[in-house]
């Protein structure tokens, strides 16, 4: 313990040295917290307690474990586990029926804090997640915004924008074991069919009349209905809330939700800010970046996202040494031993996403987001279309789960 002073106390091994001469073995690190801070509570300290809070939302398949490998370098942000799907629905139900009171959303406030656990630690930290699906859920920002309803100046978001293509093909293949390189442009041709005659009408928002996620996907399934009555399983997975269990669920004529939740649907990022938006969060309070940013130089990234939050930039020990040896942090694309996805389906989808990409930019130049907007028109190809890549081999799109 007293080298361990010596060396300001590495918090990742005070746990596990403390508890190492007895007969109780951690499951995990958070395990290891507890039963080091219930023996040590004066040098504990609590998620609750911190103030600040950063929230990674995404989004899927743009290196958010990459991005999240970072953060853990950094000695004044603290996350449990990377996605704590507390406001998804991916893990659990959420328990809507405690926002009508209080009491009630105060006790989900804390029920979200506990997920961290205490730490062992007296100076202040910030509490770090990252779950890719809260920016996709037209629901999350307004549960959030419930929960944290007395705390919303200490909320911060971190997003991380990929080309919304290159997504979509990377993303896919996460759906399911059974989405093929030979299937992927059907599901992406009657996916863009059904968002032209559907989007509009159920999922964009004017921010001057901004509407629940509840009623957003209310009218995409009305309309879903309407313009492709033979498959409902287009967009079920968000719009029911179906949670991982339901994964391998079906509809009665056998077709998966989870290959019809809306691959090129997640890539439409502007209506995915606004509703942010429209849940009262501070667009100064949300730090944006590209996976090309994360590439071209993680380590500046999270110098900057350091001064977002408000704290020292301060690496541990092995990200003091990655970043002397100018050791980047990328997990590399899952997708770079499938074939080339089809070059018209492609063109298809570049030309779907040209306007909402042009929104995006727009949205990004009207408030004061902590975004550089030169690179995220890169990241989209707004400055030089011809740039555009046919494939995904050298693109990060690496995240855990199957969110």
């Amino acid at each position: 313990m007293l080298l361990l002073r010596q060396l300001g106390l590495v918090l990742v091994l005070v746990p596990l040295v403390a508890l190492a001469a007895t007969t109780i073995k951690p499951k995990n690190q958070k395990q290891a917290n507890l039963m080091y801070c219930d023996n040590h509570p004066g040098k504990c300290s609590d998620a609750v307690d911190q103030g600040r809070l950063l929230i990674g939302l995404g989004c899927q398949k743009c290196g958010t474990t990459s991005l999240a490998a970072y953060i853990d370098n950094q000695v004044n942000i603290r996350k449990g586990r990377k996605e704590q799907h507390f406001f998804d629905q991916h893990l659990v139900q959420f328990d809507t029926s405690k926002l009508s009171s209080a009491s009630g959303r105060q006790s989900l406030f804390q029920e979200y804090m506990d997920l961290w656990g205490p730490m062992p630690t007296r100076t202040k930290w910030v509490p770090f997640e990252l779950s890719p699906s809260y920016m996709f859920n037209r629901r999350a920002p307004h549960w959030m915004s419930q929960v944290f309803e007395s705390k919303m100046d200490d909320i911060y978001f971190l997003m991380i924008l990929r080309d919304p293509v290159a997504r979509a093909y990377s993303g896919w293949f996460q759906t399911s074991p059974d989405a093929t390189a030979a299937a992927y442009p059907k599901y992406m041709a009657e996916e863009v069919a059904i968002l032209n005659e559907c989007y509009t009408e159920s999922l964009f928002i004017n921010p001057a009349k901004c509407t629940s996620g509840d009623e957003q996907y209310k009218r995409l399934r009305a309309c879903r209905d309407r313009v492709s009555p033979q498959n409902k399983a287009w967009f079920e997975r968000a719009a029911n809330g179906m949670t991982k269990s339901q994964r391998h669920e079906t509809t009665e004529s056998g077709q998966s939700y989870w290959m019809h939740e809306g691959v090129v649907l997640r890539g439409v990022y502007v209506d995915q800010i606004q509703n942010f938006l429209c849940a009262g969060f501070d667009p100064s309070h949300m730090f944006i970046t590209t996976t090309t940013e994360m590439m071209e130089n993680g380590w500046k990234v999270l110098k900057r996202i350091s001064k977002f939050i408000g704290v020292d930039f301060e690496l541990d020990e092995l990200g003091q040494k990655r970043k002397k040896d100018s050791r980047d942090i990328h997990r590399g694309s899952k997708v770079a031993d499938k074939p080339k996805p089809d070059p018209d389906t492609q063109h298809m989808l570049y030309d779907f996403y040209r306007p909402y990409n042009e929104e995006l930019i727009h949205l990004l130049k009207n408030h004061p987001f902590e975004v550089n907007i030169e690179a995220v028109e890169k990241e989209l190809f707004l400055r030089d279309p011809n740039q555009r890549e046919d494939g995904d081999e050298d693109n990060d799109d690496d995240d855990d789960g199957s969110s």
